[in-house]
């Protein structure tokens, strides 16, 4: 079932929103969403795929339609975020489409004044309007700890704000100032242009994210990086990438095997640039590495040794070779030992510790 918005116009921006037993943290959006329509008449849409909650979500949603005219709110059966996601791509019909997750928040007058400024962009630059990503920063808020914001590289910010760039120098730009981040929510994207790439989410598997935005980046004619702040990340204890018991975390680990594997295809079909093929090759040992990361947060043993027969029978580290080489770095060759080490047992895959993991 999919109700029908009030507005006939074709929005600039429409928000694509799966959720599941959101019932905590939908007020809380839903107020932002709704400041942020009355900002831009009819310039702002709202998909929201309820995928077969069992809590109060759908209700608050629907008593939420009544305020928001734009709001499309589609009900279905529990078929998972993929799905859901791809549901809400296929209906919505906004110009630019931004993933926001239910149990996040949005600031609103932060998405207006990007929403203002396309518009002045648009009556300087008639091609304004084909802008394939728009990259902003955002938040990262785990109660009791202090904010981490996940900003830009300034000078990426400066020379894309001026001229936006093609997608390798774009992709670069971040990889090489650390600050690549596979989070769908921190991209606005061109609705047309993730359609001509045929971007899908594939349901049962995990991070795809990570592919999903390695290939939306690279293969962009035109990105731009904007110093806004939109989004505010809150760290859900609870959600799918929290969670540590064997039934969540094998998954896990099983879709690293792929979106490792959907990584080196992009970069061998789409990459051109050298610089860039070697600082992703690096991005794939650090996704790699995910795999063994994940296999010690594993509560039994013969869990971890499943994975280690896994990585064992795949030939796992040793096909990471190319990408070693290639990286033409000391930290991903270190990693690349490491993994080596772990995943033939000569170095103990040990259980999580209060320190902070090694990270890509």
């Amino acid at each position: 079932m999919i109700s029908e918005p009030h507005s006939v116009e074709q929005p600039t921006l429409s928000l694509l929103t799966p959720v599941y037993n959101a019932e905590a943290y939908l007020p809380a959006l839903i107020d932002a969403v709704e400041v942020l329509c009355a900002l831009h008449p009819g310039r702002v849409e709202w998909v929201v795929v309820n995928d077969g909650s069992t809590d109060a979500s759908l209700e608050l949603l629907q008593a939420a339609a009544t305020r928001i005219g734009t709001l499309r709110l589609i009900d279905r059966p529990n078929a998972g975020v993929a799905a859901a996601r791809n549901a809400a791509l296929e209906t919505a019909r906004g110009e630019f489409v931004w993933y926001v997750d239910a149990d996040d928040l949005i600031d609103p007058e932060a998405a207006a004044a990007l929403l203002t400024s396309f518009d002045k962009s648009q009556h300087a630059d008639a091609h304004a309007s084909q802008l394939d990503l728009v990259c902003f920063a955002a938040t990262r808020e785990v109660a009791g700890e202090p904010t981490q914001t996940l900003g830009l590289p300034a000078e990426l910010v400066r020379v894309s704000a001026a001229i936006p760039v093609e997608g390798e120098v774009f992709t670069e730009g971040l990889v090489g100032h650390k600050c690549w981040r596979h989070f769908l929510w921190t991209y606005w994207y061109r609705r047309e242009y993730i359609h001509s790439l045929g971007l899908r989410f594939h349901p049962g598997l995990i991070h795809e994210d990570i592919a999903f935005i390695t290939e939306a980046a690279v293969r962009a004619k035109r990105a731009t990086a904007v110093d806004a702040n939109l989004y505010r990340y809150r760290v859900n204890a609870t959600s799918l990438t929290q969670a540590l018991s064997s039934r969540q975390l094998m998954p896990r680990i099983e879709s690293y095997f792929t979106v490792i594997a959907q990584l080196r295809e992009i970069n061998t079909k789409y990459v051109s640039a050298p610089k860039l093929r070697r600082l992703l090759s690096g991005e794939v040992i650090g996704q790699a590495l995910q795999v063994f990361e994940l296999c010690k947060q594993l509560p039994e043993a013969n869990a971890q040794a499943q994975v280690l027969d896994a990585c064992r029978a795949r030939r796992f580290v040793q096909s990471l070779w190319p990408e070693t080489v290639s990286s033409l770095s000391w930290k991903r060759l270190r990693q690349f030992a490491k993994m080596w080490l772990m995943q033939n047992g000569w170095l103990e895959i040990a259980p999580p510790t209060s320190a902070a993991q090694e990270r890509a």
